[in-house]
């Protein structure tokens, strides 16, 4: 709500904090298939291995202290699966009662969390057996969310299964810049419908596994879907129209509807019918970055689309990526059909010097509440991330953090956007005089 005096409001109750993943920040894990990827030469782009990352194993509990500084009510997190099942079937106790620790550290601080159990990375064992690609992970991953609920979800709220699905097809199996790192695109549904099965597991064992909390609410759950927004390159033309539309619906709503309908659409799943996956999403996390140009190639009959780059009509980050904000109020009015409640749980920007940030939030967060004035049900805005981390192959080289981090000596600096977020934060607006302390 805007009001006389040009400040923006957000209702009372709503999620304010940053995100992490495990492997990106957490250091000291050799179990998983991202280790494994890392020591193969020129798989990551500074040559760096995630290594130590930013210690935030041992360092949780001041970590949770910046957080609580400034003025953050919600932190979302992923468990490492590698660290509490390091062998198939065995149980890591030792890190079952770090992550209740983490949680604890996270009450004592009146922190929400929001739980993630997959966020790119298997354990070895799971890779070893295919991964994805062996239907055995469905009975895998539901066992690991009925351990880790019944073991931690006394204190959880929000649980996300899986982390940006197509992303992680897409980059592990058409790009290969990821593990596997295997160019099957003749499997590719069948790794989409394994894990959009293991996903409606874990939300049926979650809700299922919460019932044994009767002092408790019932935990919303859902995923977190990455969407980019997608626009031709040509708009008069009719074809580079097409060919974004088409990009837009496989990337961004194909897996979305195969939930909402419980069906894998005729183009690529043959109408097949998927009935437990049916409306097993809660809420969903939305990732939004930017937006990218597109067009029709017909020396490519395979796909029929230009190499894709990023406009470059805004301005950009140090990745390259466009800064546009309407774009995280498109993806929210995309996510409106589907009738459940949104939470941002990735926006942000690599930015080393924090010349861009600052605005960057507020411009977003003008889009998100544009989008709330129009009736989407947004519940919480998480910056990615709290701190500088392991960025998959770009290494180290990424500054995305609201907090720098000297990875030689672990030291974490607040960097000045820190404090900006941190005002909209504590006060639940955007004022006209943060507004000019932006520009």
């Amino acid at each position: 709500m805007e009001n006389s005096t040009g400040v923006l409001k957000f209702p009372d109750g709503f999620l304010w904090g940053a995100t992490t993943s495990s492997y990106q920040v957490e250091g000291g894990n050799t179990n998983n298939d991202w280790w494994q990827w890392e020591q193969i030469p020129g798989k990551i782009a500074d040559g760096s291995r995630c290594g130590l990352a930013c210690d935030h194993y041992h360092l949780y509990q001041s970590d949770f202290d910046i957080a609580k500084e400034l003025g953050h009510n919600a932190h979302r997190f992923s468990l490492e699966w590698s660290r509490i099942e390091p062998r198939q079937g065995k149980w890591d106790e030792k890190a079952i009662a770090h992550y209740r620790n983490v949680l604890s550290a996270l009450k004592q601080r009146q922190i929400a969390p929001l739980v993630t159990l997959f966020h790119f990375t298997l354990p070895v064992w799971s890779s070893k057996e295919g991964g994805f690609e062996n239907p055995k992970i469905v009975y895998f991953f539901q066992r690991f969310a009925t351990k880790v609920c019944a073991e931690l979800g006394q204190n959880v709220d929000y649980w996300l299964t899986l982390n940006e699905p197509m992303v992680y097809i897409y980059m592990g199996y058409i790009v290969k810049k990821w593990p596997p790192g295997r160019n099957i695109r003749l499997k590719i549904i069948k790794v989409l419908q394994n894990m959009l099965r293991a996903h409606a597991q874990a939300y049926w064992a979650i809700h299922r596994t919460s019932q044994n909390f009767p002092d408790r609410k019932n935990p919303l759950v859902g995923l977190t879907k990455y969407i980019r927004i997608f626009q031709p390159y040509n708009k008069s033309s009719l074809l580079d129209r097409a060919s974004a539309r088409l990009k837009d619906y496989f990337f961004n709503h194909y897996i979305l509807d195969i939930i909402s309908t419980g069906s894998m659409k005729l183009l690529l799943g043959l109408g097949r019918a998927l009935p437990e996956i049916k409306k097993t999403f809660d809420f969903i996390g939305l990732d939004y970055y930017t937006r990218e140009l597109t067009g029709f190639n017909l020396s490519k009959p395979s796909q029929f689309f230009r190499e894709s780059n990023l406009s470059r009509e805004g301005d950009v980050s140090d990745s390259g990526w466009e800064i546009y904000p309407e774009g995280i109020y498109l993806s929210l009015i995309k996510l409106k059909k589907y009738g459940v409640p949104v939470i941002v749980t990735e926006n942000g920007l690599a930015d080393k010097e924090d010349k861009k940030r600052s605005r960057f939030i507020v411009d977003h967060l003008i889009q998100v509440h544009r989008a709330m004035e129009e009736g989407i049900d947004v519940r919480g805005y998480l910056h990615w991330s709290l701190m500088d981390n392991f960025e998959w192959q770009e290494g180290f080289l990424p500054r995305f953090g609201l907090a720098e981090v000297d990875y030689t000596t672990q030291k974490r600096t607040l960097r000045p956007s820190a404090h900006i977020f941190a005002r909209i934060c504590k006060t639940n607006q955007i004022t006209p005089h943060l507004l000019r302390d932006t520009l």
